[in-house]
């Protein structure tokens, strides 16, 4: 055990979590910081009310302090970190003498935490508001920069495969100047792991203005970029020490997108039915078997049944 908190204090998601909000805490928030990562176990073998007294607190004040470093309350706090004990005991960091079996199960145990916590973490009052705006939206403009870009981009297809108005803008003068021309009948999903990206924040800042309905994925609750959100969808802060944190995010945050178009087609089936059949006929114009002839016929034979 005492192997294992060395390690939970190293590279914990806690700790992660409690870094990204530190600049913010007052202080008292910092006397609550500073006791978690003093002792981690010892603070997942305690109850809230002997928390609160040892630190010289209230019970809500320690409520408070979790939910602003993105929990639901205390015992949200113990899970997460009790599943990441259990991810950090079995090793999952990759050494330069581990065989390419060993590193084939070390990744793939190290993805599945990081979408457990991320989807078992996710608000569901959020989920339902940010599901029914991307379901009912006329157009879906994807906003993010550097390694959420990729995300973004591939997202961008994922709901156009399915019969969605959705896009994705890389160049940051015309991504500005599209987000300002959005509609109250639009969306803007904005994804950035900090919630400081600039180009970001500024297209968010845009299309909020021009009415249109704006969801963050990000792993700050309270950001700068979280100002200009509607809705808020929350992935798990990093644990630091690990090269997968960049590639475990970008799961996360594509899961999360995945997950708002699955919803909605599912709320709003009627609605894609048809546009993701005729999207899905597009895909044989990729094809040197297929003619565009022939996929038109069969499309138009498809809507009359």
């Amino acid at each position: 055990m005492e192997k294992n908190r060395t390690i939970i204090e190293g590279q914990s998601e806690l700790s992660s979590r409690i870094g990204l909000y530190r600049p913010k805490f007052n202080a008292t928030q910092q006397k609550i910081a500073d006791f978690l990562l003093a002792d981690e176990q010892a603070a997942l073998d305690m109850s809230i009310y002997d928390m609160a007294e040892k630190i010289g607190t209230s019970v809500a004040t320690v409520t408070r302090f979790c939910q602003m470093i993105g929990y639901s309350g205390l015992a949200d706090m113990k899970f997460h970190m009790q599943q990441q004990a259990v991810a950090l005991e079995g090793d999952i960091g990759i050494t330069r003498s581990d065989s390419v079996n060993v590193i084939k199960q070390k990744m793939m145990q190290f993805s599945e935490n990081a979408l457990h916590s991320c989807l078992m973490g996710l608000d569901n009052d959020a989920l339902e508001q940010a599901v029914e705006a991307v379901g009912k939206a006329h157009r879906i403009m994807l906003s993010a920069s550097g390694s959420a870009g990729g995300v973004t981009q591939s997202a961008a297809g994922l709901l156009m495969n399915m019969g969605f108005n959705a896009f994705c803008v890389n160049d940051n003068l015309l991504q500005l100047r599209t987000a300002a021309n959005l509609g109250e009948e639009d969306v803007l999903i904005a994804v950035s792991y900090d919630g400081r990206a600039k180009s970001t924040g500024d297209a968010m800042m845009l299309a909020q203005k021009a009415g249109a309905k704006v969801i963050l994925i990000t792993s700050v609750r309270e950001s700068l970029l979280g100002s200009y959100a509607d809705i808020i969808l929350l992935t798990p802060a990093r644990a630091a020490g690990n090269a997968m944190n960049i590639t475990a995010t970008a799961l996360c945050q594509l899961s999360i997108l995945q997950l708002l178009m699955v919803g909605s087609v599912t709320r709003y089936y009627e609605r894609f039915r048809e546009k993701s059949r005729q999207q899905l006929k597009l895909s044989d114009l990729d094809r040197y078997d297929m003619k565009q002839k022939e996929i038109t016929l069969s499309t138009a034979r498809s809507a009359e049944q």
